[in-house]
């Protein structure tokens, strides 16, 4: 049995690149997701230091509940996407 980290080797099966491997997965569950990373801090932003991307991250996981209570925001999104379906 390998001592590898599945976590590590599932994102290793894109290229190391998260977002990617956070998409399949949601697509295979059936679920939607918004996520915010260090790119998308840093273009809001600026670049930051390591130690300074230590101190948001125990602060990213706030984003779905942010997300979630912003009124219409999911509201928005589901109408759109029953219309696109052809479901509205």
């Amino acid at each position: 049995m390998s001592n590898e980290d599945p976590f590590r080797a599932y994102i290793d099966r894109f290229n190391g690149d998260a977002g990617q491997a956070l998409l399949d997965f949601a697509r295979r569950a059936g679920i939607a997701v918004a996520w915010v990373d260090r790119q998308v801090v840093e273009r809001h932003f600026r670049e930051l230091t390591d130690a300074e991307w230590e101190l948001l991250l125990p602060k990213l996981d706030k984003y779905d509940e942010h997300v979630s209570n912003f009124d219409g925001v999911e509201d928005e999104f589901l109408d759109r996407i029953l219309s696109d379906a052809g479901l509205s």
